[in-house]
């Protein structure tokens, strides 16, 4: 945490001066800095655009601390430049543009949230600004302002958007909206990072990370808030765990992306599961609190998911006060939210007493759980203020339609309770807004439906164990945020490979209007490759094989792969043979392993390691496959089958079973949805063909 210097300033009450130390030499920006874009268009909810190609005008800022020294001169901006998601609600062009370039005052409120002063302190050291105090020797006022902080926090701020007639009031009307805007605040040049809520001013600066790493400085005013209020990730999948870096690396992330939720429900933690009366201790109970401070830092709820279900009595007295006694402790580490998963359970009631004391069936389930949790919210949530609403995951989990359990359920359960919704389906390719509001008429009453949200199992994978999904979210509704107030995406077993299709929906849950799971996705595996271009350009090479998702079979299946395949085959029928873009991209996706191995966030490669090696063995015999077309083409035997024997070896080495799984052999990694396969086997006979075979 930060510390104010000894001569700084700090009024909460009238206009103020406020100067924080800047990050320690050669400290580095955490490493996920995913998701950002140029900014092709200006975005409203109106939907009124400008050109792309406007250049913000230039703004000389601070004369001389010494007529011999003066301050650099400040770089100039561009609002072209500037990369954000999840898209805003608003975007414009400043009247001025103004750098972080030079001498710099922090001016904040008392209550400014800690996270957002680092951010913004280790921008300023980045765009090679210096933090400067209010008094100090050669301090001057037209050094550049950045005001932060909510406006009742920080009265400054009221002023310094007056001044630079910036309207501000929808978005700080909203929860965890914001204002990001540069200008004159009448004495100097200024940038103001404003917030609803210290949620927003923590938003605020996570998008002044992206301004600035684009453009040095702000020349944009941003106008920006959620559309959903639960915005997150449920680790709710069946497989390898993941690791505790892992987790906290996920929670870094989110943060940046704007997600506000993790649920913590790994299925292979048994104190959650099968020992769940038991209590956290030892390492266990330190990682649990070091995951819990990780997402406050981060400004994530962390919400303990309990899933009693396995052998739970719900009358039992003594299983209600487990329950209770296992919330109370981890309330008492920091989580205010709390779930009770009834998920992938018998429908029946397992214990004498439960099936004494209600009806048989599923109406004698939802009966008995909604006792249950009526207790837990009556006992605990409710008796504690700083406790959010209770979340359940119903044993039914999924569909729309009305029957005994969600009747029954719905009539029973504390109208308070939220319910966790997969869809239509388990896996539900679509999702609409009246599919929503069946369900939530199915889970609640006529009088009263049920409000619930969703949990979205893409791009999960433990049911497909053998592949990657790194396509963008697809066939949710644009308007779902009118009916549902949030998401929680069940990610793969690979957290780092994870982070491309949650990024989109991170854009998606945030704006869904005015989202675009191209942008946000390709942003994202940007950020994972780093700033070389060869390493961007293999990253999404990588990608695209392995974006079909495989229940809907509306997804492209590796679409850059298969118009490269088309391309080839037009000209090869029509004479030309023309090998050039396909030739490239096998050459790419044979020296992924290289390449790849380069990324910035290596627990992507890590993550993908099998993959990408059957990738480079398929590249391999893509090339191998062009060759003996060539030669076929030319009616040269031998090179022929010099060339069939290099496919053939490196077709053996990409069907090799390499991925460990848990509970099945290895097995072998699936890349190229099928195009590969059927590319070199249409190869095969066309080269049989043309020599006689």
């Amino acid at each position: 945490m930060l510390a104010p210097r000894d001569d700084v300033v700090d009024r909460s009450t009238q206009p103020c001066q406020a100067a924080w130390s800047s990050p320690a030499a050669g400290e580095k920006v955490p490493f996920m800095a995913l998701g950002r874009k140029p900014l092709k268009r200006r975005v409203t909810r109106d939907g009124p655009t400008l050109m792309a190609s406007l250049l913000v005008s230039v703004l000389v800022l601070w004369g001389f601390v010494a007529d011999q020294h003066p301050d650099p001169p400040s770089p100039q901006l561009s609002a072209e430049s500037v990369r954000v998601f999840p898209t805003p609600q608003s975007i414009e062009a400043a009247r001025t543009s103004v750098s972080l370039h030079g001498r710099v005052v922090i001016d904040r409120g008392p209550g400014t949230d800690n996270a957002a002063l680092e951010i913004v302190t280790q921008m300023i050291a980045e765009a090679g600004g210096t933090l400067e105090a209010p008094g100090a020797a050669g301090y001057k006022t037209s050094h550049t302002r950045v005001y932060i902080g909510t406006p009742e926090d920080n009265l400054s701020i009221g002023p310094a958007l007056a001044a630079m007639d910036v309207d501000n009031a929808e978005a700080l009307d909203k929860p965890e909206g914001y204002v990001l805007a540069a200008g004159w605040d009448g004495r100097q040049p200024a940038i103001v990072l404003a917030g609803h809520d210290q949620d927003g001013v923590y938003y605020a600066a996570q998008t002044l990370r992206q301004v600035a790493e684009d453009s040095g400085g702000v020349p944009v005013v941003i106008r920006d808030w959620p559309l959903m209020s639960i915005r997150g990730v449920v680790e709710g999948f069946y497989g390898s765990p993941w690791t505790h870096q892992a987790r906290l690396d996920q929670l870094e992330f989110y943060g940046r992306q704007k997600l506000n939720t993790y649920m913590y429900s790994p299925k292979n933690d048994a104190l959650l599961r099968g020992e769940w009366r038991q209590q956290y201790t030892g390492r266990q109970l330190e990682e649990l609190s070091e995951l819990i401070q990780g997402a406050a830092r981060n400004h994530v709820r962390f919400v303990f998911a309990l899933s009693p279900g396995m052998d739970i009595c719900y009358s039992d007295k003594a299983d209600l006060e487990s329950a209770l006694g296992k919330m109370q402790a981890v309330h008492e580490l920091g989580v205010k939210t709390f779930a009770v998963a009834l998920d992938d359970i018998d429908l029946g009631l397992q214990c004498m007493d439960d099936r004494a004391a209600n009806v048989a069936g599923e109406r004698g389930l939802a009966a008995a759980q909604a006792a249950f949790l009526n207790s837990i919210n009556r006992q605990f949530v409710q008796e504690n203020p700083d406790v959010n609403p209770l979340e359940m995951v119903p044993t039914k989990f999924n569909g729309v339609e009305t029957d005994p359990y969600r009747e029954e359920l719905g009539a029973k359960l504390d109208a308070g309770v939220l319910v966790q919704w997969t869809g239509p389906d388990i896996v539900s390719p679509t999702i609409t807004p009246e599919s929503a509001k069946a369900a939530s008429l199915a889970y609640g009453t006529p009088d009263q439906p049920r409000r619930i949200f969703l949990w979205d199992n893409y791009p999960v994978n433990d049911f497909a164990p053998d592949r990657l999904f790194l396509g963008p979210v697809v066939g949710r509704n644009r308007d779902l945020y009118t009916v549902v107030p949030g998401i929680t995406a069940n990610p793969m077993v690979q957290p780092y490979a994870s982070m491309p299709a949650l990024a989109s929906f991170a854009d998606y849950m945030w704006n869904g209007p005015g989202s675009d799971g191209e942008d946000s996705l390709n942003a994202a595996l940007e950020g994972i490759a780093g700033p070389d271009k060869d390493v961007q350009d293999a990253v999404k090479t990588f990608a695209d094989l392995n974006r079909h998702w495989t229940i809907d079979e509306l997804t492209a299946k590796s679409p850059l792969l298969a118009a490269d395949m088309e391309e080839f085959w037009r000209s090869y029928e029509a004479g030309t043979f023309d090998d050039s873009a396909l030739e490239r991209r096998a050459a790419t996706i044979s020296r992924l392993p290289d390449v790849l191995s380069r990324v910035s966030v290596q627990g992507f490669r890590n993550d993908a390691i099998h993959w990408i090696d059957s990738a480079a063995s398929y590249g391999d015999a893509l090339q191998g496959a062009i060759t003996m077309l060539a030669a076929a083409a030319e009616g040269d035997a031998v090179a022929v089958t010099d060339a069939r024997s290099v496919l053939d070896t490196a077709v053996g080495r990409a069907n090799q079973a390499t991925q460990p799984a848990i509970d099945s052999p290895q097995l072998k990694p699936r890349v190229g949805d099928g195009l590969f396969e059927a590319f070199l086997e249409r190869a095969i006979l066309e080269s049989d063909r043309r020599l006689g075979r």
